[in-house]
């Protein structure tokens, strides 16, 4: 059986940093999200951002391949407390800046590691002020990205790869 989350720990601790940041991964539901925002909140220097958050948790296993088919919804994540800020200024800072290049990287990662199988679509979806609607609540206030796809995951040795 492939562990998931374990596999995807490994790799996503290869990503490069972004503006001198260290992307984190964790996964879980909602709730889980907000208990780890405000565990973090008892130290705000070591906030988790950017973060990639795995709110997916449902995987095929084939015990015969030693793989595993994976569905990923990863919410990719900065905080970003000025709500105010206009599309164009929301875009310069935390699209362009951060979120876009933590996406680019998640695609290089799936491209080339060896341990995902991968056949490069998925879907995009931008939650400026994630967080402060309905649909999307969180106790902090972010922009974001959704980054949909699905990944065979197998059990070979993770290997670093260039970015």
């Amino acid at each position: 059986m492939i562990n998931v989350h374990k596999r995807l720990i490994t790799a996503f601790d290869s990503l490069p940093t972004v503006q001198g940041f260290k992307p984190n991964y964790k996964w879980g539901n909602e709730d889980h999200l907000n208990q780890l925002i405000e565990a973090y909140y008892k130290d705000v220097t070591k906030l988790p951002y950017p973060l990639i958050y795995n709110i997916s948790n449902s995987y095929t296993q084939n015990a015969q391949t030693l793989e595993s088919q994976a569905t990923l919804s990863l919410l990719i994540a900065t905080r970003n407390e000025n709500t105010s800020l206009l599309n164009n200024e929301r875009w310069a800072s935390s699209y362009d800046n951060i979120l876009f290049p933590v996406a680019r990287s998640i695609e290089t990662l799936f491209s080339k590691s060896i341990i995902f199988g991968w056949d490069s679509e998925y879907e995009l979806f931008e939650f400026p002020n994630y967080g402060q609607s309905r649909e999307n609540e969180t106790i902090d206030i972010w922009d974001a990205l959704r980054f949909d796809t699905t990944i065979t995951i197998n059990d070979k040795c993770f290997k670093p790869i260039k970015y």
